[in-house]
């Protein structure tokens, strides 16, 4: 059976206007897409349907449908979307096929224009991303090196002092020396001495 053939169903109305009761029969309100939906429901389940008399099988397909309808329109919205996906693949491949051999090449060498214009931006970030790791190297180097300097130079510092490397400690064994020396002048070179020490102080 073709769902064009299968007829809306009939819903009957029922008012009181007046006092007086009208009674009304037209197609069940329906949109457009629940229509579609329904006739082709209905089309399959007439003709599945072949035993029973065209009456009986439209009432018992009808209630089925209320069962299901929910699920058909969800199925139907699938379907027209799939459509649409396909519709709009044809149109790209008709619009491909219209094109001149010229402009295909055109396109195709602005697309290896646009990867190439990619390509330099990707090359120019890693340029950058490697620059800037030298440097940090470079930074850490030289906190290294202050930090052996400053390092080296608390050490330094931190020596206790000894006669071998205090300035100005005038040791006993010097004190001995002295007065040894002292000892073995002779009185020529001990009026020497005293002259000068003399001389020094009135110079004072």
């Amino acid at each position: 059976m073709n769902p064009e053939e299968v007829p809306i169903p009939l819903e009957k109305t029922v008012e009181i206007k007046n006092g007086t009761v009208e009674v009304s029969v037209a197609e069940k309100k329906m949109t457009d897409k629940e229509k579609k939906v329904y006739r082709k429901f209905m089309a399959k389940c007439i003709t599945a349907a072949s035993g029973k008399s065209l009456k009986d099988s439209m009432i018992a397909c009808a209630v089925d449908f209320e069962k299901v309808k929910e699920k058909l329109m969800a199925e139907d919205d699938l379907e027209e979307i799939k459509e649409e996906e396909e519709d709009e693949e044809e149109e790209e491949e008709d619009e491909e096929e219209g094109k001149s051999l010229e402009e295909k090449i055109k396109l195709e060498k602005q697309d290896i224009k646009e990867d190439k214009f990619e390509l330099e931006l990707e090359k120019k970030d890693l340029k950058d991303d490697e620059e800037y790791l030298k440097e940090l190297e470079k930074k850490k180097m030289e906190e290294s090196k202050s930090a052996a300097k400053k390092g080296a130079k608390m050490e330094y510092r931190e020596k206790p002092k000894t006669s071998a490397n205090s300035v100005g400690i005038i040791t006993v064994e010097q004190i001995n020396k002295w007065e040894k020396a002292e000892k073995n002048e002779n009185q020529l070179q001990e009026q020497k001495e005293t002259k000068t020490v003399w001389k020094n102080t009135i110079d004072l």
